[in-house]
């Protein structure tokens, strides 16, 4: 509890910029707790009050709009859950419904085994002695990459893959996280615990993956392996999916990709602020900036 010579919201922002410091002070034990003295007596450096409030409102201002491109996100994030339902329940069309084996979907739609209308390849490891982080060979992926980020982190390549997946592609976790997806932005390795799915020319390969996304949760349940939790070939190429004409696929990712394009915009925002936030706090608590009254 501050009193008068003190900013409430100064001393919460000096707080987290210092919080090594702070650990620092904790007793090394197995919870590491900084006691009520050791605490009392950490000294801190601080400017006068009025440019206490000062930096107090330029920091929360920043924190604020974090806060409202984050809201923003999840809204988003909501919305574009909800129109997938829609639209790969009811189409764009409007016309009458029937039920199927994976639910309720338009009475001119089919359901087909995802093997039917699509390329499937399973990852396989090369040889260790083949990994390197020079950048030569292929990029390498293996097991959990970062899925649902549009860009895919690179770290190790291969110059000696035994499976291929081309730009576009779907690549598919079918081991342990098992269903969710991503798409390659560039001819890669893949090797145990990946898979992945090219769309033949009756289906979109941007349909493809949304729908897939929406029915992470049904591949999933399909997973078998009390040690290892997977997938094979054969559950996968035999896994139901809808089959619109294909202008309605068209249409009807073209209507998630705008959301998506606008998530990704406002996530560049949010990053944008993070980044304000950190600096600001740095150079505000140190003293490397100074606020004029």
């Amino acid at each position: 509890v501050c009193n008068n010579d003190f900013d409430a919201d100064f001393v919460y922002y000096l707080l987290r910029y210092q919080k090594p410091l702070l650990e620092s002070k904790a007793a090394k034990v197995t919870v590491p707790i900084v006691n009520k003295n050791n605490f009392e007596n950490i000294e801190l450096e601080v400017p006068g009050l009025p440019e206490q409030r000062s930096i107090a409102r330029m920091i929360t201002s920043v924190q604020e709009a974090i806060v409202g491109q984050e809201e923003l996100v999840s809204k988003l994030k909501e919305l574009k859950r909800i129109m997938m339902h829609h639209l790969f329940t009811h189409g764009t069309k409007g016309e009458k419904t029937k039920m199927t084996e994976i639910g309720e979907v338009p009475e001119s739609w089919k359901v087909v085994e995802l093997g039917s209308v699509a390329d499937i390849t399973m990852g396989q490891s090369p040889s260790s002695k083949t990994y390197n982080e020079n950048a030569n060979g292929l990029p390498f992926y293996q097991g959990k990459i970062d899925f649902g980020q549009k860009n895919l982190k690179l770290r190790i390549y291969c110059d000696n893959p035994k499976k291929i997946a081309e730009q576009g592609d779907i690549l598919i976790s079918v081991r342990a996280p098992v269903g969710p997806v991503n798409i390659t932005t560039l001819k890669c390795c893949i090797g145990r615990g990946l898979g992945s799915i090219r769309a033949k020319n009756i289906l979109n390969q941007d349909f493809l993956y949304f729908y897939l996304v929406f029915s992470e949760k049904n591949i999933t349940a399909l997973g078998t392996g009390s040690t290892f939790h997977a997938i094979n070939k054969n559950q996968l190429a035999k896994f139901l999916i809808i089959l619109p004409d294909i202008n309605q696929q068209k249409e009807i990712f073209n209507v998630l990709l705008k959301i998506d394009q606008e998530i990704e915009i406002i996530q560049e925002k949010l990053s944008v602020y993070q980044r304000l936030f950190k600096t600001l706090l740095h150079e505000l608590m140190s003293g490397g900036r100074r606020v004029k009254i």
